[in-house]
């Protein structure tokens, strides 16, 4: 690694990748927050500078990692050297920027890892050098206003909401037709005695729930809700969701997950479960490699990228065994909504106001 200047007093951090260096290799940057309030993201910026002067590419990737939890790689900012150098070598700077969402707030005197990542990935012989410049970040203190969102209690601001299996008209409501004990659906703790015992006291409300979803009434074992909602004009987008589990012996078959789609691409992962067998049972499922705590409703956040006119959220289950229950609660998708401009017919009406207000005035004036 060096701090070299390639012309024009340009200092950067620099590295000349080898059999033993940074391939694979790291550079990270420690963040602490040091302000007095929680901090839920970050915007950052950077330039990555390469010399190709060699036959071999090489990448450059982003990643971040909070509180010490395995990093989350940023695929939009992976960059790669061409495997064919250039005939005239030159440094070559190419700007990333972008934003991180923690899947949980960052506290006060918590820390996050900004990692940069180089590896071989095709030719052979000598490397491409490679730069980092100009690092940029500024913290998150708030992810914008609501723009869709389910509670579960009545209010729900999103365009559609369809589940699979179906199974509000059963009773109890969420419940299979076959037994009390099989749930997907929207229940209240008391829609059967394990969720009365293990969810969270004081949870008194609607949620989501799901225990048993392979039984006799579906024997596939999978259960899917969707919610549409119109975001046209809206940016940075969030999902916000509270999750709570009992921590049961759940398996690694057991899966739940969250995941997006803009006008119809191709869904990507949110938020998704995972099981530690190194972890005491009862101790032992995650969310984004984040342990769940049974005793109360956890608020996890993701980010939402891209842009569009319809988003859909999804939530897709595998699970099949009593006494292993998974709840959600207060579906929200957060972001900067579209600015609606004002109708051209208010604005001729407050135009015409104006001129009439003027027009008295001046007929008030003659008049004295």
């Amino acid at each position: 690694f060096f701090a070299f200047d390639s012309g024009g007093c340009d200092v950067a951090l620099r590295v000349q990748p080898a059999g033993s260096d940074f391939t694979p290799g790291t550079m990270e940057l420690r963040l602490t927050n040091n302000t007095a309030g929680n901090l839920f993201g970050l915007n950052f910026g950077y330039d990555v500078a390469v010399l190709n002067d060699q036959g071999r590419a090489n990448s450059f990737g982003f990643s971040f990692s909070q509180n010490g939890n395995p990093a989350v790689a940023l695929g939009s900012q992976d960059f790669t050297s061409p495997e064919a150098a250039d005939g005239a070598p030159a440094w070559v700077t190419t700007a990333r920027s972008g934003r991180i969402v923690f899947n949980q707030p960052l506290a006060p005197g918590e820390f996050v890892d900004l990692i940069w990542t180089g590896d071989d990935v095709s030719g052979g012989g000598s490397r491409d050098e490679f730069g980092l410049d100009n690092v940029s970040f500024a913290g998150t203190e708030s992810l914008g206003s609501v723009i869709a969102e389910d509670n579960f209690d009545g209010t729900n601001t999103f365009a559609s909401r369809t589940i699979t299996p179906e199974n509000s008209g059963n009773s109890p409501p969420g419940t299979f037709a076959g037994s009390d004990f099989d749930v997907f659906g929207i229940v209240d703790r008391t829609v059967n005695s394990d969720f009365n015992s293990d969810t969270p006291a004081g949870k008194v409300d609607s949620f989501f729930g799901v225990e048993d979803v392979e039984n006799g009434d579906n024997p596939g074992g999978t259960g899917t809700a969707t919610w549409t909602a119109n975001i046209t004009g809206a940016t940075d987008l969030t999902l916000a969701v509270d999750i709570w589990a009992n921590l049961g012996d759940f398996e690694s078959s057991d899966t739940f997950e969250f995941s997006y789609s803009i006008d119809g691409s191709p869904a990507e992962t949110l938020l998704v479960s995972s099981v530690d067998d190194g972890l005491e049972p009862g101790q032992d499922l995650l969310i984004n490699d984040i342990v769940l705590d049974e005793a109360s409703f956890q608020t996890f956040f993701a980010a939402i990228d891209g842009t569009g006119d319809l988003l859909t959220i999804t939530f897709d289950t595998e699970q099949n065994a009593a006494g292993e229950l998974f709840g959600f609660d207060n579906l929200q998708v957060l972001g900067t909504a579209a600015v609606v401009p004002e109708p051209a017919s208010l604005l001729i009406w407050a135009l015409l106001g104006a001129i009439a207000g003027i027009g008295a005035l001046r007929w008030r004036r003659s008049k004295r």
